[in-house]
């Protein structure tokens, strides 16, 4: 009830000083510690900050800062822990700079914190569509400085209409979220929820595990065989949650294949897969699911075709 009528207010307030992207910086807004004192150092190179991509959002990493482009992309120094920020407030940890950072590392593996900083990040889009990315605007910044922000979960029950849900986001956080989307193009509003939230997450760890799976298939497609009984079959875990889904095969020849290197691709799949497992049970987030499952039976065999690579053949 407290936040339905804190939300309440808060677009009446709004209404009255003429809507919620144009909002001016009020007198008594706290001084900004951004951007950091000292020169910015050149990066030494550059990573992406996504969940989908992420624009906007303050960065520093030792002597170097700036904010994310419209891919994502920051710089950083070697030898130096990236800091994400909106306004004062940090996105969970420092950590140490990556290809790809996402809530995820930001969190130190823990799912729900994850899960709260992409709701925050994805509530705080400037026109509320994420699919054309994530996008923080300088009023939002502005209206956070002096803030911080707790991205622990606190379970409780919410009441939605005639069912109910669990709900893990603070208070506080809710609140907080409210009062900077009123800097947004999109105007002030509630927190995604943490179904559509995690919805949208899982989105960015399928493209790197899809990304994992097509390496891991290159390196079993390109070894090569003489016989079919060089061939071999690597199996693996489905990405998908659902009760009909199938595991992953993949063919390699045990001639020349590289195992080290195509194991390790399939490790990381299988770790980006147990992220999206971890975050879906956070969100409490079931499939729905109906009727049975139905497979039409393969009666196949592993080959070495003429150009000298694995391959399934039909039995006739």
């Amino acid at each position: 009830m407290f936040r339905q009528l804190y939300f309440l207010g808060l677009m009446v307030i709004l209404t009255a000083c003429g809507g919620g992207g144009g909002n001016s910086p009020t007198a008594n807004q706290p001084a900004s510690n951004w951007p950091p004192a000292g020169s910015n150092a050149a990066p030494d190179a550059f990573g992406y900050f996504v969940d989908s991509r992420v624009e906007g959002v303050r960065y520093k990493s030792g002597d170097h800062y700036g904010e994310t482009d419209s891919d994502g992309r920051f710089g950083y120094l070697e030898g130096a822990l990236v800091t994400f920020f909106v306004g004062d407030i940090m996105l969970g940890e420092a950590v140490l700079p990556a290809e790809k950072v996402t809530p995820w590392e930001l969190a130190a593996d823990n799912p729900k914190v994850a899960l709260n900083i992409a709701r925050f990040l994805q509530s705080l889009d400037d026109d509320d569509n994420l699919l054309n990315g994530i996008r923080i605007n300088s009023s939002v910044h502005f209206l956070a400085q002096g803030k911080t922000a707790d991205f622990t979960s606190q379970e409780q029950e919410v009441q939605t209409g005639e069912n109910s849900q669990r709900s893990f986001m603070r208070e506080s956080l809710e609140n907080l979220i409210m009062e900077l989307t009123s800097a947004t193009l999109a105007g002030p509003r509630q927190p995604l929820s943490a179904n559509d939230a995690y919805m949208h997450f899982s989105k960015t760890i399928n493209d790197s595990i899809n990304a994992k799976e097509a390496e891991a298939r290159a390196v079993g497609e390109s070894s090569t065989c003489i016989t079919a009984s060089d061939c071999g079959i690597e199996t693996a875990s489905s990405d998908s949650f659902y009760r009909c889904s199938k595991p992953l095969e993949l063919l390699y020849s045990t001639r020349d294949v590289d195992w080290g290197l195509f194991q390790n691709l399939l490790n990381m799949r299988e770790y980006f897969i147990y992220q999206k497992q971890q975050l879906r049970d956070a969100a409490y987030y079931t499939p729905p699911e109906s009727g049975s499952c139905l497979f039409a039976p393969q009666i196949r065999e592993l080959s070495c075709n003429t150009a000298k690579y694995c391959e399934w053949s039909e039995i006739n």
